[in-house]
């Protein structure tokens, strides 16, 4: 290929990881709108009446019109997001079937399965109503065609979801950030371990909501392996060498 050919490609597969940190970074956006939706009622925090929007939901006031905690523009700001990256990424691998990094795309479309999942199922807790749609966002639409679902309804949509995933793809697939980043860099992967925790990771939100349903033994099946895996290498890392162990004798 020409170089510049090659440099054009490359850039356009930098694209398609920088999409994906550009989804990351709506979801981030919303991580103190959570927090000041949910602990506020949950009494974990106590606002004082100056911040008069906070102060009407930590006490449960039923009008919230123009509160400016309320409102849930940002939370499908990010599902547009999720979809309009979804739709990006799969004709980006039609147009490279040949070149593409499948695990790496797999990875990708998981993990933004797992975060719009992830959003709904907060909405919905926190809403008791969301509107679910799939289509990307290349002109204004008319949502009120879309089904409204409350808590449980969206609770199964979550579950479904993340079992049919996008293009064939569940979401239980993971990205390896730190192999990715480190390949191209100076640095180690170990620099680069927290990009590993950008995206919830499937055992924890499906057992999030296999407890909503009340399914006890997927709960356990999904988060045990789990918890004996972060044993053992606690083991690992702590327990002594022979050879430690027999200097100390």
């Amino acid at each position: 290929l020409h170089p510049r050919v090659r440099r054009q490609r490359q850039m356009c597969i930098r694209d398609r990881y920088a999409g994906f940190l550009g989804v990351a970074t709506k979801m981030q956006a919303i991580g103190d709108k959570a927090i000041y939706l949910t602990d506020s009622r949950a009494e974990m925090m106590i606002p004082t009446d100056r911040d008069v929007d906070m102060y009407a939901l930590s006490n449960y006031e039923s009008d919230l019109t123009g509160n400016k905690y309320a409102d849930p523009a940002k939370y499908y700001d990010l599902i547009i997001s999720c979809n309009d990256y979804l739709q990006k990424i799969y004709e980006f691998k039609q147009a490279h079937l040949y070149s593409i990094d499948m695990e790496h795309y797999k990875g990708l479309v998981a993990s933004t399965v797992r975060v719009k999942a992830w959003v709904y199922l907060t909405m919905a807790k926190i809403y008791n109503e969301v509107v679910w749609f799939d289509d990307p966002m290349h002109e204004m639409k008319d949502y009120s065609q879309y089904p409204k679902l409350n808590l449980d309804q969206t609770i199964v949509k979550c579950v479904e979801y993340l079992k049919t995933g996008f293009d064939g793809i569940d979401g239980n697939h993971t990205m390896p950030w730190t192999e990715w980043i480190a390949s191209d860099s100076s640095l180690s992967a170990g620099d680069y371990t927290y990009w590993d925790l950008m995206t919830p990771e499937y055992f924890a939100l499906a057992a999030e909501l296999a407890l909503w349903q009340g399914r006890w033994q997927d709960v356990i099946d999904l988060i045990l392996p789990k918890m004996n895996e972060a044993f053992a290498s606690c083991l690992l890392y702590t327990s002594p060498s022979p050879r430690d162990v027999e200097e100390s004798r």
